[in-house]
């Protein structure tokens, strides 16, 4: 069996770095390394790493790159590990003692490029950990192991998918992870995991054990949970995620084979799901004002980031901007929702 290359980030953890270790050690697969590269901790993780006398275990600390710095984070350790398979184990997680017993074998297969299980979420203790249910519906077995290849990164490209698991459960080959210049980012987007797998789901199939392979630790300061504090927050890491999804298009798109309408019902879920229209609605409003240049930065925005049908009401937006008129007499022509000014002065939407 290959040599396997544990890349575990962490910042903070003091508290959990232990547990996650110990699940390493523990494991009954022992050909692995395991690299913790520690971006700037200030609570005394870098301690307790050291504490554990594995050989196998190697600490290195770095200055703090922050989320956006994953990519170079775990591509430092990447380039420190030996291992022909590449594994994932974030600070704050732990996995079954099995986990790399039960994944490794599936790469005697040539053509499978990455093997993984279910991530369960649970709370800070890893004694009796309450598991959470999945929210995904099931998947078809096609998407699951990557058949024909490729059919697990076209579904990773719609809105209410995203990614099948956390980072913690998979194992991947080297070779493939080369072949795509390491774990990929994009800029302003705090992952690496979801611009990496829509890449390497174009190199090969995928194995899916239907077991849990990690546990996701969720705790006040888990990046995740900070990222998504509030709403707006998480509308800003999904807007990211939606340019991951546009540059991924933009350059694979060829590969993927979509069609028009296929690559149409993508956009239009992220824009329904997403966006919600907030852009436009906010120019709309905006221009019904008579605030035009905010108007115009609004629909600008939307010109940029948001499908084909969209872009095009930006455009008139941004037309009806520059000369002063406004959009709401077409709405309201066609039935739909539109702008009309209340007693006090504000601005209210109405079908009436």
């Amino acid at each position: 069996m290959p040599r396997v290359t544990v890349i575990t980030p962490t910042f903070n953890h003091a508290s959990f770095i232990a547990d996650c270790l110990r699940s390493t050690t523990a494991q009954t697969f022992g050909d692995w390394e395991q690299f913790v590269i520690d971006d700037g901790s200030t609570d005394g993780t870098g301690d307790v790493v050291r504490a554990f006398r594995d050989p196998r275990i190697h600490y290195v600390r770095q200055e703090r790159l922050g989320l956006c710095g994953l990519p170079q984070t775990y591509n430092r350790a990447l380039a420190l590990g030996t291992g022909s398979l590449v594994a994932v184990l974030e600070g704050d997680d732990w996995w079954p003692a099995d986990k790399l017993e039960t994944l490794v074998p599936a790469f005697r297969d040539e053509g499978v490029v990455l093997a993984y299980g279910r991530q369960v979420c649970v709370g800070r203790s890893p004694l009796h950990p309450p598991s959470l249910p999945d929210p995904r519906r099931p998947l078809p077995r096609d998407v699951l192991f990557n058949m024909p290849v490729g059919r697990a990164s076209v579904t990773m490209m719609r809105k209410d998918v995203l990614v099948f698991t956390g980072p913690s459960s998979i194992v991947l080959r080297r070779a493939s992870l080369d072949r795509i210049g390491g774990f990929r980012g994009c800029a302003g987007f705090p992952a690496t995991d979801y611009p990496t797998l829509l890449r390497i789901g174009l190199l090969g199939r995928f194995h899916f054990e239907d077991r849990p392979m990690s546990y996701w630790r969720l705790h006040p300061g888990q990046a995740t949970q900070v990222l998504q504090a509030t709403r707006e927050k998480h509308l800003a890491l999904m807007r990211r995620a939606w340019i991951v999804v546009r540059e991924f298009h933009a350059a694979c798109g060829a590969r993927l084979g979509l069609s028009a309408a296929a690559w149409s019902d993508i956009e239009a879920g992220w824009e329904r799901d997403l966006w919600g229209g907030c852009p436009i609605q906010e120019g709309r409003r905006l221009l019904a004002e008579g605030r035009l240049h905010q108007a115009r930065g609004r629909f600008r925005r939307a010109a940029r980031t948001m499908g084909r049908f969209a872009r095009l009401i930006a455009i008139a937006g941004l037309g009806a901007s520059m000369v002063g008129a406004s959009l709401e007499g077409c709405y309201r022509m066609l039935g739909r929702p539109y702008y009309r000014r209340l007693t006090t002065g504000g601005f209210s939407k109405t079908r009436q």
